[in-house]
């Protein structure tokens, strides 16, 4: 076994510690970049928009929440899932931005903080990429400083400048906030930070 056909990103081989059902998974990842995104994706970037388009051969490769063991999640090595970081990288950065919020950020919170009934509910639809997710803070003096957030929201009303999100009697105050994967998506269900919604529908 060797790297011939790998590119020169993975200096130091890691590639080759991966167990035969990840390197096959690498494989098709690195084929699906170069074939169906690379010639594509520079159109999306010009027109400033999404490419809803790819995101269904995406969804194939199964790589959404590749490192969690949740219900419907591929439960692989954190190997496996930052060898694919690397992989999509290489070919878009943005590709594998989105793919960090939707499978770390979304999939991880719900993961590592949500309930039996929220995993059971919303990973399996997220590992198909049938509902992405998203994931804004609302804290306006920290801006991406997800460790400095603010406490829970209280009861609160709207102030000049400011707007007030409110739900179940609460309400968390908010300016400029920092927000990724807002525009991928249609429908939304917000579960404290991280935002889950229904991928559109073509």
């Amino acid at each position: 076994m060797d790297l011939g056909d790998s590119p020169r990103s993975d200096f130091l081989g890691f590639e080759l510690l991966l167990e035969d059902e990840d390197r096959a998974r690498l494989h098709r990842v690195r084929e699906h970049m170069e074939k169906h995104v690379e010639p594509v994706i520079n159109d999306y970037w010009t027109r400033a928009e999404f490419p809803h388009d790819l995101v269904p051969g995406l969804a194939g490769l199964g790589i959404a929440g590749l490192p969690y063991d949740g219900p419907g999640c591929p439960g692989r090595s954190a190997l496996a899932d930052g060898m694919t970081a690397l992989e999509l990288a290489r070919v878009d950065p943005s590709i594998q931005t989105f793919f960090g919020v939707h499978g770390g950020l979304a999939m991880g919170s719900i993961q590592l903080c949500g309930s039996e009934e929220q995993k059971q509910r919303w990973l399996p639809p997220m590992a198909r990429m049938e509902l992405l997710g998203g994931f804004g803070l609302t804290e306006p003096d920290q801006g991406s400083g997800i460790a400095g957030g603010s406490p829970p929201p209280r009861a609160a009303t709207a102030t000049r400048g400011c707007s007030t999100a409110r739900r179940s009697g609460s309400a968390t105050r908010r300016s400029r906030t920092w927000w990724s994967s807002g525009r991928a998506t249609s429908r939304t269900t917000r579960s404290r930070g991280s935002w889950s919604r229904g991928a559109p529908r073509a």
